[in-house]
Parts: C-alpha cells; structure tokens; sequence
C-alpha cells in the first residue's frame, strides 16, 4: 500500500516593509489618545453614578465627536464677528433668544448678523453659544471670555425684577429638541424647583448646588427631560414630577412623584401645576407665584388640592403648549413638534385663561407678558384668538420658530 504524505504548499514570504508598521503605530497612537479622552470625561462624573449612567454619557461623547464633520462655516455671517454660526444649525432660534442684536434669521437658519457692540452683549453671545443645542455657533480665534461665562454665567437670572427667582440654566439638550430649562431658586435654596431638564454638565451642576440644589425637577412635556436620571444622581435627594401619561420607558421605576388624573397639583402656596393635555398626553403647566419678598418656604411633599384661592398673578412655565413665535409675531403651539392631539392642546390653550398669571415662559418660543398686566378679560381673548388659529392651521402651518 502506498502512503500518501500530505505537505503544506510552501508560503511565500512577504518582503519587509515599514510602511504597515508605521500605520500600525499610528493607529495605536490615536487609539490610545481617544481611549485617554473618554476616560478623562467619564472620570468627571460624580461617584454616585452607576455604570449605566457612564455608558449613556460614553455613548453622548461619542456622538458628539460624530456629528464634527458638519461644523463648516454656513453663509451670511458678519465676516468682522469674531462668531459664526456652522452649517448644522437647524434655526430653532435659542441664540436669538438670548442675543437678538447679534444673532438674526436667515431663511430657516440663524448667522451672525454683527459682532457684538461691548463686553455686556459679548457676553450674551457667548451664553447663546454654550446653550445652542447643536453646539452651531463658533468661534474664529479663542477668547478668555468665554471660560468666565461658562464659569459663572450659569443659572442666569431672567429678570431679578420682574421675574424673581427665576433662572436659565442654559445647556439645551438636542435630545428633548432644545427644551428652554428653568431653574426656580426659592427661599433659602431649600426648595428650589427645576422644570424640565438640560443636557447634564458637572460644571453646571455644581452651580446650581451652590444655589441650593434641587428639590423638584418637574417634567412639563414628554421628552423634555432626557438627562432627568444624571440629574438625579447628582441631587439623589431631589424628586422627579412627571404625570403618568408622559412617563416614558426609560423613566420607568424612576418617577418619585407621579401625577395622576387631571389635577390640579399643588407644591405648598406658591406652586400650581395644571393639567395641559395635547402636546403629549400628559403635558402640565407650572404656575409660579413669587412671593413680594422671597420669603416663603417649603415643607413636606405634593399634596392634591381641589382650589386655590390666591389673586396675584403669576408666572407660566407653559412648555410646550403655547410660546412667543418671534418668526409669526403672535403666540403659537408649535405644531410641528406635536407628539399628540392639536385639538386637545387647542382647548388647553384657551383653558388657560382662567389662570392665574402674567408671563409666560414656554420650552419652545419666547417669553411673554401679558397685556394689561394678565387682566382676565384680555387675557381671554387673547387665549382664546390663539388657539383658533393654532386649530385652523394645524401642522401646515409650517416653522413656526
């Protein structure tokens, strides 16, 4: 019998090259540094934070460094501003909010229109710069200015006078389309509220500790708080108000103080959260009535209380709901982001008028005052002339920023 011997072909040698090597390196190089990166970033998080809160912030970082590739210079910028708005901008209108002399609309997007007039309004710029949602608005050479803003302009009061105790946290979170976020600092910081939530920043939180922290972190639409679980785990002691129809999937389990039912909801004297079904199944508003002296204080949980009898006007933190469209010059509901029912969100609108209150501060929109200091009769028609045109247009009523 003839044995067969099975032999391996022969494998030819590769000539030696450097090239290989050399990228070979380079790529571990640049691996490591991303790697160096991200452990840098993640060991910023408070201690509290469990590893799924590490991952979701790992996994923030790496589509921020994805989305890099869009931040080219859009046209019709100031070219003498030392700003300018990138081609990512999807013209939502925060910065002009902020800054309205620098920041103009150009189409369905916002440039530059001019560079800041002094300190005061370069300023300003820079907060509408760390807020913008998309981080869209750039600079052409660095400027120490912008460390001091990012380092102690955040809460910034709205209107010490007009508006007490109420402050933009700024940081808008492209998660929740760039929820306008509230901070409301109540006596002695024991109290304080937030309504809906920014994107989390350990700067920030910080910030607002030294403020007194968080006791209520109230939820006005479904979507408006993504980052509600990082919050908490900074404030654990804080609570979660959400109505059950806007709890979401990832809130599951999470929510210390569900709503439930059509409300009213009161947090002591000084707090009213109504029922605005429409937006999303479960929107509220929040009413905030400041005291002529910031002297209240806060005691105990949410109680259920069928009536209020308080007179003063108040201010409406009013979500989604209703807004100041600068692009319309009227106040809208915003059609275009509706998750739920127009009609429903249109007999919101008008249900509004017999409340109690003089401004409103919407998540989308500006902020508006009512005329004639928020008389019930004005304030009526004014609702009520909203709405119907809210319900005639719809969802064609197109952009309404």
């Amino acid at each position: 019998m003839t044995s067969v011997v099975l032999q391996r072909p022969a494998v030819r040698r590769r000539r030696q090259c450097s090239g290989p090597l050399i990228l070979s390196f380079s790529v571990l190089l640049l691996s490591t540094t991303v790697a160096a990166f991200y452990s840098s970033s993640l060991s910023r998080v408070p201690r509290h934070h469990n590893q799924q809160q590490q991952r979701r912030l790992h996994r923030h970082y790496t589509i921020t460094t994805m989305r890099a590739h869009n931040k080219e210079e859009g046209p019709g910028n100031a070219e003498e501003a030392n700003l300018y708005v990138d081609r990512s901008c999807t013209g939502c209108g925060t910065c002009r909010s902020l800054c309205p002399g620098v920041f103009g609309a150009l189409g369905l997007r916002t440039v530059v229109e001019r560079k800041p007039l002094d300190e005061i309004e370069t300023r300003a710029a820079y907060r509408a710069m760390v807020t913008c949602p998309l981080g869209a608005i750039r600079l052409r050479k660095p400027d120490p200015l912008v460390k001091e803003v990012v380092t102690h302009d955040f809460p910034t009061p709205l209107d010490p006078v007009a508006l007490p105790g109420v402050h933009l946290l700024g940081y808008h979170n492209r998660e929740s389309m760039g929820t306008t976020p509230y901070l409301i600092v109540r006596e002695g910081g024991a109290g304080n509220i937030m309504i809906d939530a920014p994107r989390f920043n350990g700067r920030l939180a910080m910030q607002i500790e030294a403020l007194g922290g968080i006791r209520y972190n109230i939820v006005t639409h479904e979507g408006a708080a993504p980052h509600h679980d990082l919050w908490h785990a900074f404030f654990p002691t804080s609570e979660r108000v959400v109505h059950r129809m806007d709890v979401t999937r990832e809130m599951k389990g999470q929510v210390e103080a569900m709503l439930q039912g059509k409300g009213p909801w009161f947090i002591d004297d000084d707090i009213k959260i109504v029922a605005l079904p429409g937006y999303s199944a479960g929107a509220v508003g929040v009413i905030y009535y400041p005291p002529p002296s910031q002297s209240s204080s806060i005691s105990g949980s949410i109680s259920i209380i069928i009536s209020s009898s308080r007179n003063n006007g108040g201010i409406l933190f009013s979500g989604r709901t209703i807004g100041w469209s600068p692009r319309l010059n009227r106040l809208d509901g915003f059609a275009q982001f509706s998750r739920g029912s127009l009609g429903k969100q249109a007999e919101s609108i008008k249900a509004l008028a017999k409340e109690d209150f003089e401004w409103i501060l919407p998540s989308e929109g500006l902020k508006y005052r009512l005329p004639e200091g928020g008389r019930k009769d004005a304030k009526e028609r004014l609702l009520t002339e909203a709405a119907d045109r809210f319900s005639e247009l719809g969802r064609v009523g197109g952009l309404s920023m």
